[in-house]
């Protein structure tokens, strides 16, 4: 029986849940489920590249031209092994981008990858709960009170991104038993992130939510289930309060009072690190081309930086952080232009209000995290590419946008505007009434 490539797409993000949560379980510096998850995606990117034209190439252009300047940054390093590794988990995923938008070309290709972030999502919920039951692994911030098994407080910046998901399926959904089966999930998952109590994925969750929320305003579909989740965690409060409350009296007052105080805070410092240490370059070529990229604990004390945008600017300068944000910029161009173009069903509408809280989400994560952190980045890419390929396709059915689609935008407007005054053919040739 014969494979399809797409088939092997959607099987990316259970490999990745699989191996984000047994890694730890091996020691360090052996085979591990992780390293294998590398090579698997390495391969689906080789098996694209050859087999595959690669569309969309003005946002491709961008991408390459970041991952080659940040590679020469990082082979420019005295030691690049440990770089060259981080490296390598930033730019696996900005290749998702261009499989996304590449393979997936429909509406229903698009809800079946949604499906498989909410299977990923019940197997991140499963591995907490066995964990805790068995008591296995560590339990960050408190001994003895939440186990991760073989995963890290830092999934549940994975979990907030597929909880987004999860929404914007249960809008476009009909099946009941899906739509059962995504809340129970969502509302577990949140209650996994109350008591992991990881501030990142609060915010990166937020910011995707509140974006996602905007779009659909009051719309009675989505606050019904949100209230359906909510009147789950208030059920279930009584098993999971004292827990909670435990673990939130320790993160609040650890680390110094980072919480109370956020000048302790190392994220707040490293906005200041940064800066000095850029002020302090002996010339202007530091702040612009950065400090030989992905290797900033040489830097600080063996302290790597975590918020995703002053590791950016302080590895690769400023040209760096302009190209990044030059991609996400084209991204968003782009979207809002197939956007206007298409009609604004529900499914649309949805995978709009999507896309925008991915986005919102991705620059919240920046905020707390790095962007190699490849398990959030990896899903992320793919998703927006496919939402974007979705929405050309449909352009392209009903205004025919490849013959004037890199043309200005003056050219667009009046190619619109012709097609709006041109009747139709039914209408042209409906005899007169007498």
């Amino acid at each position: 029986m014969r494979i399809s490539f797409f088939s092997v797409i959607l099987c990316l993000p259970l490999v990745h849940v699989l191996a984000n949560t047994t890694t730890n379980y091996f020691p360090a510096g052996t085979i591990n489920p992780g390293f294998l998850r590398v090579l698997f995606m390495a391969a689906i990117i080789l098996f694209f590249l050859f087999k595959y034209k690669i569309e969309q190439k003005n946002i491709t252009i961008i991408v390459l031209f970041f991952l080659v300047y940040n590679l020469l940054l990082v082979l420019m390093n005295d030691e690049i092994t440990g770089p060259l590794i981080v490296y390598i988990r930033m730019a696996l995923p900005f290749f998702m981008l261009m499989i996304g938008y590449t393979i997936i070309k429909d509406k229903d290709s698009l809800e079946k990858l949604l499906k498989v972030y909410l299977v990923a999502l019940s197997l991140l919920c499963l591995n907490y709960v066995l964990s805790n039951y068995f008591g296995l692994g560590r339990s960050a911030y408190l001994e003895d009170s939440f186990y991760m098994g073989g995963a890290s407080a830092g999934l549940s910046n994975e979990i907030a991104l597929f909880v987004l998901c999860g929404l914007a399926f249960v809008m476009i959904n009909n099946e009941k038993r899906w739509n059962y089966f995504t809340l129970l999930v969502i509302g577990s998952s949140i209650i996994i992130m109350l008591l992991i109590l990881r501030r990142g994925a609060f915010l990166t969750l937020a910011a995707g939510l509140i974006v996602f929320l905007y779009h659909f305003k009051f719309k009675y579909k989505i606050y019904k289930y949100l209230l359906t989740a909510g009147v789950m965690l208030i059920a279930l409060f009584p098993y999971y309060s004292e827990t909670l409350f435990e673990r939130y009296e320790q993160r609040a007052f650890s680390r110094g009072g980072s919480i109370a105080n956020y000048q302790v805070e190392g994220r707040y410092r490293e906005i200041e690190w940064v800066l000095d240490d850029l002020k302090k370059a002996e010339s202007t070529k530091r702040l612009f081309i950065g400090t030989h990229n992905l290797n900033s604990s040489t830097y600080f004390g063996g302290r790597e930086l975590h918020v995703g945008y002053m590791a950016i600017l302080h590895g690769s300068g400023i040209i760096g952080l302009l190209l990044f944000l030059s991609i996400i910029t084209m991204l968003v161009k782009k979207e809002s232009f197939y956007f206007r173009l298409i009609p604004k069903e529900t499914t649309v509408k949805t995978f709009h209000a999507l896309f925008w809280a991915l986005i919102a989400s991705l620059f919240a994560y920046l905020i707390t995290s790095r962007l190699h952190g490849f398990s959030v980045t990896t899903p992320t890419f793919l998703l927006l590419g496919a939402i974007l390929s979705v929405f050309k396709k449909k352009a392209f059915e009903k205004t025919n946008i490849s013959k004037y689609e890199h043309h200005g935008h003056r050219n667009r407007k009046v190619h619109l505007r012709q097609q709006r005054k041109r009747p139709s053919t039914a209408s042209a040739h409906v005899a007169p009434l007498k």
